[in-house]
């Protein structure tokens, strides 16, 4: 794997806690969203966190972990992990 690509990540213990720590916010994001009624989605904000920071695949991974959480508490969303 090369080192400058901006797709692909290396799997270490810090990249993948940058991922669960992307679905985390994306979770607080889901549910401050609902609790105040804003019109906006803050439930990507860790998907962009994790995208910028490790790249897309990571970014997909992150938004697709939160999707398939929040399908438990609410089963339309599970849908949009695909």
């Amino acid at each position: 794997m090369k080192e400058n690509s901006k797709w692909l990540f290396q799997l270490n213990f810090y990249n993948i806690l940058l991922i669960v720590v992307g679905a985390g916010l994306n979770l607080l994001g889901y549910h401050a969203a609902r609790m105040f009624g804003l019109p906006i989605w803050l439930d990507s904000v860790g998907t962009f966190y994790a995208a910028v920071e490790l790249g897309p695949i990571a970014g997909a991974l992150a938004g697709a972990m939160m999707n398939v959480i929040a399908g438990i508490y609410e089963p339309g969303y599970i849908w949009f992990a695909i």
